[in-house]
């Protein structure tokens, strides 16, 4: 194969490859080998610096089988192909077929971790929360030394490893108000209506309520934030539902098949770029697992998730610490409350049952 771009170089284009086949690769996962009919290579950068990432050079190689037709077309007219239906979908599915071998790949690696890496995740979760809170209430008291302070935490190993807990979302430009009433489908009950190993034909928008993502009686996550899309991966991929969808009491949604995909993008021409910036952040999330599990499991560094648990409690503990002395320079009834949330929080998540 012939090396068609490698880490650090500029994200000055991207590439239309027809009939042939292309491996994708970034630092510390496996190489993903793909065949296509057409692919689009180069969008994930691209797509995450469309989302706000500050970075202009590849953070993934790709090379290409040396009989291919390889052409290159430039980044604004990448963008703009992505308000064309079928275009559209064909550079978000090679995005789609990207993110499922990662997905493939982070199930194995997870099924390989030992149990006290759940106590850990449980903690690393609650410290990206508690400080991406306090970014928040820092920024609306303006106490400078408090601001510095939720900075620094955000730039901790187990901040990061936090953030990788977290599902990336979508949240985009439909609203109820301006949904297509004949996709609109409202509950009024809670019902499943869609089933694990259905043809995956649409996907959706939630426009109310709550939809829960399960398999095998277990919720696997929740949709509760309107205009967040779900069932995509399937849908780009022409597969089947791997889990089951169920709608909670008073929710709507709105269905887009693709029939009715050219209707939907004349009145939501942004969608599929919205829609591929999502894939292009769960596949850079998905890299980044991938290589911290494997370094976890890997027996070349023993005690990883010891270290990784005894971090999060130190990050906790120093947390709580840093606050209260913050708070007898600056006393200030929010911050107060926020400590005593805080400090709830963390004991209810650190310190054993009592018997």
């Amino acid at each position: 194969m012939d090396k068609l771009y490698s880490f650090g170089d500029p994200i000055d284009s991207c590439y239309v490859l027809e009939n042939s086949s292309f491996s994708f690769q970034c630092k510390d996962t496996p190489s993903y080998t793909l065949s296509a009919p057409r692919s689009y290579l180069g969008t994930f950068e691209l797509l995450l610096a469309e989302s706000g990432a500050s970075r202009d050079t590849r953070i993934s190689e790709v090379s290409i089988d040396t009989t291919s037709k390889c052409a290159p077309i430039s980044n604004n007219f990448t963008l703009k192909l992505l308000e064309d239906s079928d275009e559209g979908m064909a550079i978000n599915k090679t995005l789609a077929q990207l993110l499922e071998q990662t997905n493939k790949t982070l199930r194995d690696l997870h099924r390989g971790l030992p149990h006290e890496w759940n106590s850990c995740q449980r903690k690393t979760k609650l410290f990206f929360e508690l400080t991406n809170s306090l970014s928040l209430l820092s920024n609306e008291l303006g106490i400078g030394h408090l601001i510095s302070l939720a900075r620094d935490y955000t730039q901790t190993d187990t901040y990061h490893v936090g953030k990788l807990v977290e599902p990336v979302r979508m949240v985009s430009s439909i609203s109820a108000t301006r949904a297509i009433e004949t996709g609109t489908i409202r509950f009024e009950s809670e019902q499943v209506f869609c089933h694990c190993g259905h043809d995956a034909d649409s996907m959706y928008f939630l426009l109310e309520g709550k939809i829960f993502v399960s398999s095998s009686e277990h919720t696997i996550a929740s949709i509760d934030t309107p205009g967040e899309c779900f069932g995509e991966l399937a849908f780009f991929l022409d597969g089947t539902r791997t889990a089951d969808l169920v709608a909670t009491a008073r929710s709507a949604i709105l269905r887009v098949t693709k029939e009715s995909l050219p209707a939907f993008l004349a009145d939501h021409p942004d969608m599929l770029l919205h829609i591929g910036k999502t894939l292009a952040k769960r596949l850079e999330q998905n890299t980044q697992k991938i290589a911290l599990y494997s370094k976890l499991s890997s027996p070349e560094t023993p005690g990883s998730i010891d270290k990784c648990h005894n971090d999060a409690q130190s990050a906790l503990a120093n947390l709580l610490n840093d606050l209260r002395k913050v708070i007898r320079i600056s006393f200030n009834d929010r911050l107060m409350n926020f400590i005593r949330e805080a400090t709830v929080k963390i004991k209810a998540i650190t310190e054993p049952p009592t018997l």
